[in-house]
């Protein structure tokens, strides 16, 4: 039995909700992804942009049985390192630039792509997005208080360990980085950054971010509908809720599925 189309939505509704199945990961260029969406770093040369920034396809469907692939822009994976230097803004980003570019030049020269023969190129070693300074509580042994972090931002997930282990080996510069006096720190003890939730795959993560699960509700609060619309959709019996249709089209479309993009920030599964 074909039941009767209802609730149909315009193509400018802003909002919709469907049943996670399914989740990857592709790149884009910056220029097809949000404009809200970090597009360039305080570690590459002024004017310089990303080569590729990773997007968070969910496939599900709607209540009404329709099939959805949501493209979500901005999601990229991270890790913690904890933060042992002063903490006045001063320190801070100098700090966070220095350990930026280091990074980017120890992950390059880790993959072979430095050498005598191939001199570091600012522009082209693009690893890390951005860091920032956060504070937690450390949840390995008892502690008492909160501690300083900085939360790495990488651009690619499958570097992400291998970011973290050359901070872990003491590859990349120093923990303490400054002295309480202001000048880089001349401790000979070993550098080795202490390392937080880099174990955790980048899917898992953006999950647990976003308050998602498998066959769970995705609800998008703001969001855009690529075209084409589909014209029709017959809604199987017992199946509620609106169902997402090109309001009044002149031309057939054919599609039977609907693709929309949003940002991390528009995500409200709280």
């Amino acid at each position: 039995m074909t039941a009767e189309l209802r609730g149909d939505v315009p193509i400018d509704s802003s909002s919709i909700r469907f049943r996670l199945t399914q989740l990857d990961t592709h790149n884009i260029s910056p220029s097809e992804s949000s404009p809200l969406c970090l597009r360039t770093s305080p570690f590459l040369p002024r004017g310089q942009q990303f080569y590729k920034v990773p997007v968070v396809r969910l496939f599900g469907a709607t209540q009404a049985g329709q099939r959805v692939v949501a493209h979500v822009h901005g999601a990229m994976p991270y890790f913690y390192v904890q933060y042992e230097a002063a903490i006045d803004p001063d320190t801070v980003h100098s700090y966070i630039r220095r350990l930026g570019t280091a990074l980017n030049y120890a992950t390059a020269a880790s993959l072979g792509k430095i050498s005598s023969t191939r001199p570091a190129d600012r522009g082209k070693h693009q690893y890390v997005a951005y860091i920032v300074l956060c504070k937690g509580i450390p949840f390995y042994g008892f502690h008492v208080g909160y501690r300083h972090f900085l939360k790495i931002y990488c651009l690619q997930p499958k570097f992400k360990k291998r970011m973290a282990e050359l901070l872990r080996t003491g590859k990349v510069m120093s923990p303490l980085g400054y002295s309480q006096a202001g000048r880089a720190s001349d401790s000979t003890r070993p550098s080795a950054f202490k390392i937080f939730e880099e174990h955790i795959p980048f899917h898992l993560q953006f999950m647990l971010d976003h308050n998602l699960y498998g066959c769970g509700w995705v609800e998008l609060s703001k969001c855009v509908f690529r075209r084409p619309l589909p014209d029709n959709h017959a809604a199987g019996e017992g199946c509620e809720g609106p169902i997402y249709l090109i309001a009044q089209s002149r031309t057939s479309s054919t599609a039977t599925g609907l693709r929309s993009d949003s940002c991390t920030t528009i995500l409200s599964n709280f």
